[in-house]
């Protein structure tokens, strides 16, 4: 009984770092570090929140990843909320369900990528 409650335990405690966006992904607030990045097919943030300007509009894209894996990616005056599908990790990347500040939807299929200082959000496909 005790190696079962361990193992439970375990899994638990591994199930939160694992759902948000992969394992060893952190959540938070994240700022872009540069536009050009989207060139490559992937946007590249580091920890913290972007800059704003006197009317408090964003001078990069600012996101915010959810413990659950969900996000919103703040651009400017716009915003762009899209929840995960749970089941779709295990393909190497995760399914999102996007709606932007208008009502519009898409569908992305996403990863993300975290190397222990910057972290990297492929980008949106259709």
């Amino acid at each position: 009984m005790k190696k079962l409650f361990l193992c439970a335990a375990a899994l638990v405690a591994l199930a939160p770092q694992a759902q948000a966006g992969g394992p060893g992904v952190p959540t938070g607030i994240w700022c872009e570090i540069e536009a050009a990045s989207e060139a490559e097919g992937w946007m590249h943030f580091k920890r913290g929140k972007c800059p704003t300007d006197k009317y408090g509009v964003m001078y990069h894209k600012t996101l915010e990843l959810k413990r659950n894996g969900d996000y919103i990616l703040y651009n400017h005056a716009h915003e762009l909320t899209c929840k995960v599908d749970p089941k779709s990790y295990f393909k190497g990347w995760a399914d999102y369900a996007c709606a932007d500040m208008f009502g519009n939807t898409t569908k992305h299929n996403q990863k993300f990528a975290f190397d222990g200082r910057f972290l990297g959000l492929s980008t949106l496909e259709d």
